[in-house]
């Protein structure tokens, strides 16, 4: 048996490394880059920008790339009679440039883990209320220092949540009197920015659009492994819910009714920024080479941002430190500046400027600008748990679909860019309803300044759509980055889409290259510990209808011990015990983080108000998934990307366009 897993190890490692070596040789062969490199260059190694400029956004991902292209315009109506000069533009960013095999071969994303186009955040070990006597382990937290952030460096998934979301938003936070955070209003701006790839009967124009910048298909089928239709079916047969094509189509995921039966819900599989074989991320949308020629715009990567400056309370610029040049350099902004650094990065920007908690801000040795205790608060997360099992030589995953025939594999997707290469691995997609509301068990626990008016208010909308969402990987996945790509192996990946466990972003120190202090609190609420032991429940059962049709040949480990227990349980509370503690034993994060600058009315409850206008200051904005007030049930990038379109318009009406 060793014998056989060293040689499969051996073997594995073998074509993994040529493959690594074919794809990286063609790529700079070709100089598939090469334009792209030439034009890098010359935006960001000259000193082309300016003292002042109009504007200045800090973080290149989802947002900040929207905001650069959409700011730094010209073919707006205002310029056709040469009325208007197109406004100056700086966009900062951390990390290196995308120039990288890494960020454009969909299949090695996870490659970017804990290299330099990462953050490295880790969480600090923690333990609530909830779960006194089991602290929850230090986790790592993916964050992408790369320009293009986390969308050059993420899973490639297109999905936008509910529309009970953003109807929450306006309820819950504006008493439904907002024009702007409501599905009706944000979904014409997901079709702004979107180009669907596929028929109009499968994504129906109603809900997408065909014009955008950014292109978003389904999975063909030559890119799905064959163990994922069989997984389909058998969770549409034991939840007894349809399959569908669109995600993103409300009607296909929402019943027509405010029902409260257990499990309601759809299967299928995502919809992917992938083109032509390659990840297609913001960059590739909007900071294309034709936007980046435009005279008015900067690009400066390498640039760390440490401190907002003001003029009392006025934001007039940054300070940033130039890694190339190695010096701190002041830049000025005439109109705005604006902040699109992410949930963990923008709440540090604004404590370390002088604006959050006054207590922590003195304890820092930092001067208080605005006193706002929300800053870096009510930090969520879509929480998550590994589940993996081996597979029987029936079906294919990711690693025998290779090595079945690995030199087509690189053939089909060096030369037809398709094949199992071009996936991005985590193709299966559900959607669940797994219980009725509770709203009284919801309420017994809530954090701190969190109002229990407005989280009933959110559970109101909440109750009558998803609560768990499953995705799946081909191979064995144990938990944030550790996949054993040798192994024959399916893994579900349950998790939480309405955590109401709430998490902080605090200072270390003042010093701005020190990371910060995240507690992400996840399972601290009751809800969350049950919501995610019914998750891993439904998946044991899906499990055991695949294991019945031969397609699964066992649980790993720690699955088996669980099963073991379960089986020999005495009652259901016993059994519901088990499963907790599963959930809390193998907990995990999903990469989206929000909430931590969060939209309110005002600043007892938020950050920025329904503007994205930072409380308490003038001329500084937040403009990305920080602001959510609550997180969305769904990957947030598509999100982010839309709430970026909004603010590209508020910031024009606001600044005379």
């Amino acid at each position: 048996m060793q014998v056989g897993w060293w040689w499969c190890l051996k073997r594995t490692c073998c074509w993994f490394a040529i493959l690594c070596v074919l794809v990286v040789g063609w790529l700079y062969s070709e100089h598939l880059f090469r334009d792209r490199l030439r034009e890098h260059h010359q935006r960001f190694s000259k000193g082309l920008d300016p003292e002042e400029l109009d504007y200045i956004i800090v973080g290149s991902g989802s947002a900040g790339s929207v905001l650069a292209n959409r700011l730094s315009s010209t073919t707006r109506p205002e310029f056709k009679n040469n009325n208007h000069s197109a406004s100056t533009v700086l966009l900062l960013e951390a990390g290196k440039s995308d120039n990288t095999p890494l960020a454009h071969f969909s299949f090695l994303y996870a490659f970017t883990f804990l290299s330099s186009f990462d953050w490295q955040y880790f969480t600090i070990d923690s333990e609530s209320e909830i779960n006194k006597g089991h602290v929850l382990r230090k986790m790592y937290w993916p964050r992408g220092k790369i320009l293009g952030g986390c969308s050059s460096t993420n899973a490639m998934i297109y999905m936008r949540g509910s529309p009970q979301d953003y109807d929450s938003w306006n309820e819950c936070e504006w008493n439904g009197k907002s024009n702007i955070w409501n599905f009706e209003n944000v979904l014409n701006y997901f079709k702004k920015s979107q180009r669907q790839l596929g028929n109009a009967q499968k994504f129906h124009d109603d809900y997408h659009g065909r014009e955008g910048e950014w292109i978003v298909k389904s999975h063909d089928e030559n890119e799905i492994v064959s163990v994922i239709k069989p997984i389909v079916r058998a969770i549409s047969k034991v939840l007894s819910i349809p399959i569908i094509d669109d995600f993103n189509n409300p009607q296909h995921t929402h019943p027509d009714t405010e029902s409260e039966e257990v499990h309601f819900g759809a299967v299928g599989t995502t919809q992917v920024h992938i083109h032509n074989g390659r990840r297609f991320s913001v960059v590739d949308a909007f900071l294309n080479d034709q936007v980046l020629k435009r005279e008015n715009l900067f690009v400066r990567t390498q640039a760390h941002v440490n401190r907002i400056l003001f003029n009392g309370t006025r934001a007039i610029g940054v300070e940033y430190f130039d890694e190339r040049m190695k010096k701190y350099i002041i830049k000025k902004a005439r109109k705005e500046v604006i902040l699109s650094g992410g949930a963990i990065n923008t709440p540090k920007l604004l404590l370390l400027s002088g604006i959050g908690d006054a207590t922590q801000l003195k304890m820092h040795n930092i001067s208080v600008i605005y006193n706002n205790p929300n800053v870096g608060r009510h930090l969520q997360d879509h929480v998550a748990t590994y589940i993996p099992f081996y597979l029987t030589t029936k079906v294919e995953s990711f690693l025998s679909s290779i090595l079945s025939n690995p030199l087509m594999e690189i053939f089909n997707l060096l030369v037809h860019k398709k094949g199992k290469l071009t996936t991005n691995g985590v193709e299966l997609n559900t959607l669940l309803k797994t219980k009725q509301c509770d709203n009284d068990r919801v309420l017994k626990y809530t954090p701190s300044r969190w109002d229990v008016s407005q989280q009933t208010c959110y559970d109101k909308h909440h109750c009558y759509s998803h609560d768990i969402q499953i995705h799946g990987a081909p191979t064995i996945v144990y938990e944030s980055g550790k996949f054993e790509i040798h192994q024959h192996g399916y893994t579900f990946i349950p998790l939480l889409l309405q955590p109401k466990s709430r998490g902080t972003v605090k200072l270390k120190s003042n010093n701005p290259f020190d990371y910060p202090t995240i507690d992400s609190n996840f399972l601290g609420h009751e809800h969350d510990k049950h919501t995610l032991a019914e998750a891993v429940r439904l998946c044991l059962l899906v499990a055991g209808e695949l294991r019945r049709e031969n397609v699964i040949l066992e649980p790993t480990h720690k699955v088996k011990e669980l099963i073991q227990k379960l089986n020999s349980s005495n009652s259901e509370a016993e059994k519901r015990n088990h499963l907790i503690r599963y959930a809390l034993d193998n907990v995990d994060l999903i990469y989206h983080p929000t909430g931590t600058c969060r939209m309110s009315h005002n600043s007892e409850y938020g950050v920025v108000d329904e503007q994205l206008r930072v409380f308490g200051v003038q001329n500084l904005r937040i403009v990305d998934a920080s602001v959510m007030p609550s997180i969305v049930r769904g990957n947030t990038q598509a999100p982010v990307v839309m709430i970026a379109e909004i603010a590209s318009d508020l910031i024009l009406s606001d600044n005379g366009r």
